[in-house]
């Protein structure tokens, strides 16, 4: 049966069953995977609220404060679908990657229907294609090699639940462009509110919708202006909001009561000038494939704007500036990505924005007779590229997470086999992958662990090396040793780093990456920092081939 002649509903199944298929396929590997970085922080945090019987008044908490006391990270929503993965499933892995496994499907599926939304309204003619495009622009977003950490990274979600909620105002905003559906524009603002409680960047959304607004000028309707001044007004709101709490609105990564960054050109460069770095080192599995997939996204957005006929331009172009105002806002607050290929979670939203652009751009190529499946095919083409890059991306990822997982489990085995206190050393990062980064005792602390195990064995990194001398030197192993915690919060904190008597670790440990176990480090000199630290520099390069330390020993002071 010719395209032209399907069903419009049995293209749509088709359309789903294709979008489920593939991202089916290439995440689900991931639901026996295992928790990274910021994950054990949060597990911590929701074990401790259980444990003490204050899951839900912690939870509101976040309603009244940030989310970090290092920076102006505003997130009440992120942190309740955070807790409230705990509170229904426990410390269970699979099921927190379930939420967001399926947003990001969900996301997916609503990308098509945007696309669908808007083209169909614009021209009717394109009907031989209709689901071509948009599926296309689907299958471009769930497959785009930059998002998967917004999949896999447990405790990165907020950035997809923005889209989320972008996506379903894009959809409501299109809807009420028809008659007698004005209504509709009212979805926005109200969505609008619980994307600014989830993360800052939906301060932009409101820009976006108006860009989308403008390019239909001519059709809006009192509703429409209404639900737009109500949207500046609640975004009026949450600055405000932002002011009272943190002394500042736009700085999220400046502690409380610090001055804003100024926005310079100088610092736009160089952000922008990062991204390359970026892009180099989470692609370099596939640098071919890498390439390719870019050269290939970009002859089919040229292709599209090249043929762009009638009321499509202003709409691909609103499209267009939404993703890139995005993107520049997220740069400047960002100022750039780091040279390690962390971070691509950020490019959740711009990245989403700009395949909408490319999906209305192609149905209004499609009017060319004799090229209207070039751009498609361009498209279908930097999408099996971009496929093989992701691939390896979640080869990493697994690569990541079995450290995690090996390392907590070898953790146990040592501490059921081994007395006294151990200092354990270990990678921050896999690949491009951030492993382990904050609070490295989660590894050593309920719900991971049974038991608290962190006078057992205090999880470190390499570069941590210089400060593990201070505290033991303090007494650290001392306090650690004569009243166990059983779980880590601020109280517990204060009093495990009170002065106590010098007590050096029994054992010196680092996790081999290669061999995946702990071995054993020859113990270091204690006279000095510079001795420790020189010492524990040859010890894990010999014995476990981790990276050398980042450690200026001249800068020590020594003791």
């Amino acid at each position: 049966m010719r395209l032209s002649k399907l069903n419009w509903s049995r293209s749509s199944l088709m359309a789903m069953f294709v979008i489920v298929t593939a991202v089916t396929v290439v995440y689900a590997p991931l639901f026996g995977g295992y928790w990274l970085s910021d994950d054990f922080s949060n597990l911590g945090i929701a074990y401790n609220l259980a444990n003490q019987g204050n899951l839900l008044r912690g939870t509101l908490d976040y309603f009244l404060m940030g989310t970090s006391s290092a920076g102006s990270m505003y997130r009440p929503l992120q942190m309740v679908s955070l807790l409230g993965n705990y509170a229904i499933s426990g410390a269970n892995y699979p099921a927190w990657f379930a939420f967001n496994f399926t947003l990001h499907l969900l996301s997916t599926i609503l990308v098509f229907y945007v696309v669908r939304v808007f083209t169909a309204r614009l021209d009717k003619e394109t009907r031989r294609v209709y689901y071509l495009s948009p599926l296309f622009a689907a299958l471009a977003f769930a497959l785009a090699p930059s998002l998967a950490e917004g999949v896999f990274f447990i405790s990165a979600r907020a950035d997809a639940l923005v889209t989320f909620l972008s996506l379903l105002c894009l959809l409501a905003w299109a809807h009420s462009m028809k008659t007698n559906q004005e209504h509709k524009a009212w979805w926005f603002p109200v969505l609008l509110a619980p994307a600014l409680l989830i993360k800052e960047s939906a301060a932009v959304l409101p820009l976006q919708i108006l860009l989308v607004a403008v390019a239909h000028w001519s059709a809006l309707r009192r509703q429409h202006f209404l639900a737009l001044t109500a949207s500046a007004i609640l975004l009026c709101g949450f600055f405000v909001l932002r002011w009272l709490l943190f002394g500042h609105i736009f700085g999220v990564y400046s502690a409380p009561g610090d001055m804003e960054d100024a926005l310079t050109l100088s610092a736009l460069w160089h952000a922008i000038l990062s991204l390359g770095p970026w892009w180099h080192a989470l692609t370099q599995g596939t640098p071919a494939y890498a390439t390719l997939y870019l050269w290939l996204m970009g002859a089919t957005l040229l292709w599209s704007l090249l043929n762009l006929r009638g009321p499509y331009a202003a709409l691909v172009l609103a499209l267009l500036c939404a993703a890139g105002g995005l993107a520049l806002a997220t740069l400047l607050n960002l100022n750039g990505f780091p040279p390690s290929g962390e971070g691509g979670r950020l490019s959740y939203g711009p990245v989403c924005w700009f395949l909408l652009a490319i999906g209305v751009a192609m149905s209004g190529a499609e009017r060319v007779k004799k090229t209207r499946w070039l751009a498609p095919g361009l498209l279908a083409a930097s999408i099996i590229s971009g496929g093989f890059v992701l691939q390896f991306i979640i080869s990493q990822v697994r690569d990541a997470q079995m450290t995690t997982w090996g390392i907590a489990n070898s953790v146990r085995e040592w501490s059921a086999t081994n007395g006294g206190h151990a200092i354990l050393f270990i990678p921050e990062m896999t690949g491009f992958v951030v492993t382990t980064r904050n609070a490295l005792a989660g590894l050593v602390m309920p719900p991971v662990q049974n038991n608290g195990l962190l006078h057992r064995l205090l999880p470190t990194h390499e570069n941590d090396a210089a400060d593990r001398y201070k505290l033991y030197k303090n007494g650290l192993a001392t306090s650690l040793l004569n009243d166990p915690p059983v779980q880590l919060d601020a109280l517990t904190t204060e009093k495990l780093l009170k002065p106590d008597v010098s007590k050096w670790p029994d054992f010196y440990l680092c996790w081999s990456p290669e061999k995946k176990e702990m071995l054993l480090l020859d113990t270091p000199r204690v006279t000095t920092i510079d001795a420790w630290t020189e010492d524990l520099l040859i010890s894990l390069v010999t014995t476990c081939h981790q990276d050398a330390l980042s450690v200026d020993l001249s800068s020590q002071d020594g003791s």
